[in-house]
């Protein structure tokens, strides 16, 4: 029961960290602008990203929150079957 509440921790922190990673990078190309002697500088507008602390750590506990909560009927039923019966017949009902 435990160790399918772990792995879902685990995806959790891994998705979490993909996710800011992505909205970071995207918050870096929303505040890129390109160089003014460029012919195309006026095709983008300039957006000013503001990244709070407390984002990220509702991002990281909405991560968590979700992968632990959808876990809890998956860890039930492993829980109740035989690890060898689950092992021979590669099936988890």
């Amino acid at each position: 029961f435990y160790m399918v509440f772990f792995r879902a921790a685990i995806i959790g922190i891994l998705a979490a960290g993909v996710t800011i990673g992505l909205g970071m990078l995207a918050a870096t190309f929303l505040e890129w602008q390109p160089p003014v002697h460029s012919e195309w500088a006026n095709w983008k507008p300039v957006i000013h990203v503001i990244v709070r602390p407390v984002d990220v750590v509702v991002v990281v506990l909405g991560a968590l929150a979700c992968c632990t909560l959808g876990s809890i009927v998956p860890a039930n039923r492993a829980s109740r079957m035989d690890p060898f019966d689950a092992i021979v017949e590669g099936r988890f009902r």
